[in-house]
């Protein structure tokens, strides 16, 4: 029986994570503990930055066109994206494409070029990107919400997209200092996964060439208390995030409020969902959120209301979370196949299962297997879910809204 993953290292101690897997394509991703934590007020948006400048040329493929055009003759489809706590490249093409798929992706992270020239149109580029989000509260009002909980000026609560200010006037030579600083052999992992050949880890010679580079992350300090947050805003609908704290990755309660996540908003007969729009017709879309972090998290609501019904769906949101009632045998059968289902069919491609066990990897420093993770959330009981319901709602909560506002001592006695 083929192994569920295999572990190999570089001589510079570089990961190299294989899932080995019969599928139609192959993916080759490489992680990097690198994010808008490692940042500093200065440097805010960086790390995204990084990520679109890599795609602008490297020493084997000189500027954007011909390193764009070397994944596509494969038939490969490229892409990266920026997350807090890590930044992901990675490209899917048909396992006999995969070798050169590797030497591309590795010549790219290792060595990119980054044209000035490239570099300043991409600055404009950013600051497009900075101005889309902000016309669409929807997908701006999480960045709104981890800004107030984790506090604007500490390592989570900056925004990934970072300020068009910063993005304006970054020198080159930060970038490259800052690129060449995180994105180091401790830091990252190559991770592959398909019907591979067995010559592929050969490709990843590249990455070999990479130093160890021991950095700390910085310490993202907690203050639990009540603050409300409202960007005014002329929309027709009001978006808010109400949320608590939880814990970080690891821990031993993780799978337990996964299960009471999904019981309180995850699809269309979920407790908010029947509450909130069913019952009241006081939202369009409402849903919860659970965040892990290496030394923290938060569970919060996110929902789009009625202007004139914002305190109302707010007060009803949190009497819900505060009157938390102990799930039915039937609710909770139902959330457990919510998840399971969804694991599993995030796994049925090759780039899903590399993202599951690579941050696993990075992130955790560890792996779960699907099964173990499954049989888990399987023995998760009732009062499990209640009992964490009641630990984590009666904390101080941080409600950020987005909307035509200005009464916030309104909405902070709403959610005391």
């Amino acid at each position: 029986m083929a192994p569920m993953y295999e572990i190999f290292e570089l001589k510079n101690k570089l990961k190299v994570l294989h899932i080995p897997q019969k599928s139609a394509s192959a993916t080759a991703m490489i992680l990097t503990k690198t994010g808008s934590r490692n940042e500093m007020g200065e440097n805010n948006g960086v790390s995204h930055f990084l990520e679109h400048l890599l795609f602008k040329g490297s020493k084997k493929y000189k500027g954007p066109k011909k390193l764009n055009e070397a994944f596509e003759i494969l038939g490969a489809q490229h892409n990266a994206y920026t997350s807090k706590e890590h930044t992901a490249f990675y490209a899917k093409s048909s396992p006999k494409h995969i070798n050169e798929v590797v030497e591309i992706l590795t010549d790219m992270f290792v060595n990119p070029t980054i044209p000035p020239a490239e570099l300043e149109k991409e600055r404009g580029v950013v600051i497009e990107e900075i101005n889309m989000y902000e016309d669409m509260p929807m997908h701006t009002i999480d960045e709104i919400f981890e800004e107030t909980f984790f506090g604007k000026h500490s390592p989570l609560g900056r925004t990934i997209l970072g300020t068009k200010e910063n993005i304006q006037n970054i020198p080159r030579k930060e970038i490259l200092r800052y690129k060449n600083e995180n994105y180091d052999a401790s830091r990252t992992i190559l991770v592959l996964s398909g019907d591979l050949p067995k010559t592929i880890i050969k490709k990843a010679s590249e990455l070999a060439k990479l130093e160890i580079i021991e950095r700390k992350t910085q310490k993202q300090n907690l203050n639990p208390s009540t603050k409300v947050f409202i960007k005014t805003k002329k929309t027709d609908q009001t978006h808010f995030y109400l949320g608590v704290p939880t814990f970080a990755y690891n821990n031993e309660k993780e799978h337990v409020l996964v299960v009471l996540s999904a019981i309180l908003g995850a699809g269309m007969s979920s407790r908010l969902f029947m509450e909130i729009r069913e019952k009241r017709s006081l939202a369009y879309y409402i849903s919860s959120v659970t965040e892990t972090f290496q030394d923290c998290g938060y569970f919060a609501v996110r929902a789009g209301v009625s202007n004139e019904k914002l305190n109302e769906a707010i007060s009803a949101t949190v009497q819900l979370l505060e009157n938390f009632k102990k799930p039915t045998n039937s609710e909770l059968k139902k959330a457990k196949e919510q998840i399971i289902s969804s694991l599993l069919f995030s796994l049925d491609s090759s780039d899903g299962l590399a993202s599951f066990y690579g941050k696993q990897l990075l992130l955790k420093g560890k792996i779960k297997t699907p099964t173990q993770i499954i049989n888990k959330i399987r023995s998760v009981t009732a009062d499990e879910v209640k009992n964490l319901a009641k630990e984590l709602f009666l904390q101080p909560k941080t409600l950020a809204v987005i909307g035509p506002h200005k009464n916030k001592q309104e909405l902070e006695t709403i959610i005391s």
